[in-house]
C-alpha cells in the first residue's frame, strides 16, 4: 500500500519558508510605519548614548504586540531593534539638517 501526499514535504517547507518570511515581512513593514508615525527630528542622541533609542524600541515592541506580532517575528526581522531606532534617530535628523541646509541655500 503506497500512500499518496497532497502535498509533498518539499512543498511544506517552501509553505513555511513562505509563511515566515510574510511575518518578517508584516513586522518589517509595521515597524517602518511605525518609525514614520514616532521617530522625527529632536537632536542627535549623544555618542554612545542608546537610551532614547531603546525606549523607542520597547515602545515599538508593547505596540507591535498589540497589533498581533510576537517578539519572536520581531526578532526574527531586527537582529538589534534599538540598533535599527538608534538609526532611524540619526536619519530623521540628517534629513532635517538637509533640509535646513537646502531652505537656506534657496535665497
Amino acid at each position: 500500500m503506497s500512500v499518496a501526499f497532497l502535498t509533498s514535504p518539499r512543498d511544506v517547507v517552501a509553505q513555511a519558508d513562505t509563511k515566515e518570511l510574510s511575518m518578517s515581512e508584516r513586522a518589517i513593514a509595521f515597524v517602518e510605519e511605525w518609525v514614520s508615525e514616532n521617530i522625527h527630528a529632536e537632536g542627535y542622541e549623544p555618542e554612545g548614548d542608546h537610551s532614547q533609542a531603546a525606549a523607542f524600541a520597547a515602545q515599538c515592541l508593547a505596540s507591535s504586540k498589540a497589533e498581533g506580532i510576537t517578539e519572536a517575528e520581531m526578532k526574527r526581522a531586527f537582529d538589534d531593534l534599538t540598533q535599527f531606532m538608534a538609526a532611524a534617530i540619526e536619519t530623521a535628523n540628517d534629513d532635517e539638517v538637509a533640509r535646513q541646509a537646502s531652505k537656506d541655500d534657496s535665497f
